[in-house]
């Protein structure tokens, strides 16, 4: 089901086993129910000493995608405080799987000295919580899972984690991702400032904190000016847990290996010195997509109702390749590919579904995608 609107123009999504609702008027605070023992309730965000619990609703929009299978919102909010910033949202929603974009506009005259991305809250019957960090190249490495308890809690200096999947007693599944622009989560530094992130077991349940900046005092220096900034963070879920398709794959029309395709040099995914590590391809590559593109377009002449498409042994990658972020005079400027790995899928389902025929992304055995939520869209 798409999101839309209430009697009380509350945008709400409902699909088999979960229940979304923009909770919040005016602002993109959301809460997601999971099974029958999983609540995700995101927080508010602050400017130093102004939140946006005080802020004042903006325009709010809902669009449902021609085909009926991708709906969006967008809702902004001013803190009608001091210089007045701005926070203008964009969640949109596909299947499973929420991408969610925040703009944070601060006007030049303010001054940063600490800003808050909002807290995450997951309460019900936890289980256990799955870390995943990257390392200095390109190979992920595997989830790290440690037993829920009361007393848990992982704090993560400069970086945020990749992703952190809550699993609850009954199965059901969260992940947490943070968006293909980790060098956005991770740019206090440049700004002589710091930030951090942590999660702990408190009253209310798990708490993910996420401060974006802190200002680190010197002398005879003021705080940096205000400015824009752009966070991108993912989510996806599954009431049932992973469920992995057994017995042998049906009989594919057309069929793409990705660990087998010779991808030039500008397509792979890169470590920290520039040079490609894993031989897997970085979906933020304008080189991996325009590939992919031409493939499935060379398919279309002979595609029939019922036909599959599918991409074999495809995982994600972090990439410190900074052209694949459009920034080529940056060299390195971290990023992971989950968010375009997800925008491929879609436009690629889209030009296929005329012609009767389903994409299938089958995941690499023990890989990082077939271990996630947003790896099985359901």
């Amino acid at each position: 089901m798409p999101l839309e609107l209430d009697k009380n123009m509350i945008p709400r999504a409902s699909g088999k086993g979960w229940s979304l609702a923009f909770d919040t008027p005016g602002k993109g605070c959301f809460t997601l129910n999971i099974g029958e023992d999983l609540v995700l309730r995101t927080g508010c965000i602050a400017f130093d000493d102004l939140s946006e619990e005080a802020a004042l609703p903006g325009r709010r929009r809902v669009h449902l995608s021609e085909d009926g299978e991708e709906s969006s919102l967008e809702a902004s909010c001013t803190i009608p405080f001091g210089a007045e910033p701005v926070v203008e949202r964009k969640a949109v929603l596909r299947k499973n799987r929420l991408t969610l974009r925040t703009d944070l506009i601060m006007r030049n005259s303010m001054q940063m000295r600490s800003i808050d991305a909002g807290n995450l809250v997951i309460s019900g019957k936890l289980k256990r919580i799955g870390i995943l960090l990257h390392d200095k190249v390109a190979i992920l490495p595997e989830i790290r899972w440690f037993d829920y308890t009361p007393d848990f809690s992982s704090r993560f200096e400069k970086e945020m984690p990749l992703s952190v999947l809550i699993e609850s007693v009954s199965g059901a599944i969260l992940e947490l991702s943070s968006g293909e622009d980790l060098w956005r989560w991770a740019n206090a530094s440049a700004l002589d400032g710091k930030n951090s992130f942590s999660l702990s077991a408190e009253k209310e349940g798990l708490v993910f904190k996420r401060q974006l900046f802190r200002w680190v005092q010197k002398p005879d220096q003021e705080p940096p000016s205000g400015r824009n900034w752009r966070i991108c963070s993912s989510f996806a879920w599954s009431p049932f847990g992973i469920r992995e398709k057994k017995g042998r794959l049906k009989k594919a029309a057309f069929s793409f290996d990705l660990s087998s395709y010779e991808w030039p040099e500008s397509a792979l995914a890169c470590g920290i010195d520039g040079k490609p590590v894993s031989g897997l391809p970085c979906f933020t590559s304008e080189t991996t997509v325009n590939i992919l593109k031409k493939w499935l377009r060379g398919c279309f002449t002979e595609l029939k109702d019922g036909d599959i498409v599918r991409l074999t042994h495809g995982d994600l990658s972090c990439c410190f390749n900074a052209s694949h972020q459009d920034r080529p005079k940056k060299k390195e400027l971290l990023h992971w590919d989950s968010d375009a790995l997800t925008e491929f899928r879609r436009w690629a389902e889209k030009q296929i579904a005329p012609y009767g025929a389903t994409l299938e992304i089958v995941p690499e055995k023990g890989g990082i995608l077939a271990s996630i939520p947003s790896g099985h869209p359901e």
